[in-house]
């Protein structure tokens, strides 16, 4: 239980960076938000932890390629 939270919550910082990484491009915000929701997804491994990283996926590569 103690591994769930600690992985949501770094992956929502690491969603937060990505966020500041679209606005601010020193970083690269989409990829660093397409890992950390596939990575949340795969550690958690319920179904809805996976339909909402496919969701979250999905907008993040939607966001990728419309700035490409």
């Amino acid at each position: 239980m103690t591994t769930d939270i600690i992985v949501t919550v770094v992956a929502g910082l690491l969603l937060v960076v990505a966020a500041f990484g679209t606005i601010y491009p020193i970083l690269p915000g989409s990829p660093i938000a397409l890992v950390a929701v596939i990575a949340w997804g795969w550690v958690l491994g319920s179904a809805a932890s996976w339909t909402a990283a496919g969701i979250g996926a999905l907008f993040a590569l939607s966001g990728w390629s419309a700035s490409a």
